[in-house]
């Protein structure tokens, strides 16, 4: 799953970063897009699927309203 999240990372990444290296003169868009690239990391991808489906099971299985989530 990892090789998965990997490559869909990669094929955002290139981009992104292609723009970002061309706004080095903008240093606040800069730090965004190089705040894009950080979010599109595989390890964020899986850490995020894995967190939203560890606490919405324990959502389901408590009965917690999801705004507690």
């Amino acid at each position: 799953m990892f090789d998965l999240f990997n490559q869909i990372s990669n094929i955002v990444i290139g981009p992104l970063m292609t723009l970002a290296n061309g706004l080095k003169h903008l240093p606040l868009l800069f730090a965004f897009f190089l705040g894009l690239v950080g979010a599109v990391a595989p390890c964020q991808l899986t850490s995020n699927i894995s967190a939203i489906t560890i606490y919405g099971n324990k959502s389901l299985v408590d009965r917690v309203p999801w705004f507690h989530v």
